[in-house]
């Protein structure tokens, strides 16, 4: 046991000393000058898009986050792939385009690739951030400004203790591996956000639909970060994508 883990460690370390900083920075393999952040949900990415939107006088940029489709369904069919795509590649060089939506494979209408990036988050911090924020004043006034005759959830769907909703067996709060269905929309696959529109996509913690994500990201994405680094990210940010994050730190710390 101990002669394997050292060989596991080993491999590990020939496998990091292996690692080209430039072989990894995919933003060359870009074909426009357009910045797609495809936001992940509750993972940060409302802070990034407000530093975004701070920094575009700065750089020369603009900030765009609506984009041609309305709704926000889980997959969207081929058509609507296509408009997305369409749109995305038509927009002017020093865009930044930000909206939740899932990895679009520009690729398979011909179309030049933008310089991908997005942010992950540890899953259970993330769905006990998700099942607060939905319970959240903010989230709410939103829902029923859209909907003024949506239903009004009971009083004690808002006093939920996450918990208890977990250990009592609450489907709400269940998170089982390979299923399709949720019996209340909670962005709890975020893997889905890289992996694409593939119905073999839709499978919560799917072996399959985790492989996909991370060959997209290894192949397409410049930066995935993470806000719970937020330091490192904007340094990686800064070094792989100084066309929109020169300077990205400085206006970050002088908030």
């Amino acid at each position: 046991m101990y002669s394997n883990t050292i060989d596991s460690h080993n491999n590990f370390d020939a496998q990091l000393n292996s690692l080209n900083i430039d072989h990894l920075n995919n933003t060359k393999r870009a074909a426009l000058e357009v910045l797609f952040f495809n936001r992940a949900t509750k993972v940060g990415s409302e802070a990034l898009m407000e530093l975004l939107q701070r920094m575009a006088p700065l750089n020369d940029m603009t900030v765009i986050t609506v984009g041609p489709l309305k709704g926000s369904p889980r997959t969207r069919k081929f058509k609507e792939q296509r408009i997305h795509a369409n749109w995305v590649a038509d927009l002017e060089d020093g865009t930044i385009y930000i909206e939740h939506c899932n990895w679009l494979d520009f690729s398979k209408f011909n179309l030049p690739k933008p310089i991908y990036i997005n942010l992950v988050r540890d899953p259970v911090e993330r769905m006990i951030s998700w099942f607060f924020y939905v319970r959240g004043a903010y989230k709410n006034a939103i829902y029923f400004n859209k909907n003024p005759d949506g239903e009004i959830k009971p009083p004690e769907w808002f006093k939920k203790d996450f918990n208890h909703c977990v250990r009592s067996g609450d489907p709400e709060c269940q998170y089982v591996p390979h299923t399709f269905n949720d019996r209340e929309g909670n962005h709890k696959r975020q893997s889905l956000f890289f992996c694409g529109h593939d119905n073999d996509c839709l499978p919560f913690d799917s072996p399959y639909a985790i492989h996909m994500a991370k060959l997209n990201v290894d192949r397409d994405y410049a930066v995935v970060g993470t806000w719970e680094d937020t330091n490192i990210t904007l340094t990686v940010f800064e070094k792989y994508i100084p066309r929109f994050f020169k300077n990205s730190r400085t206006v970050y710390n002088s908030k």
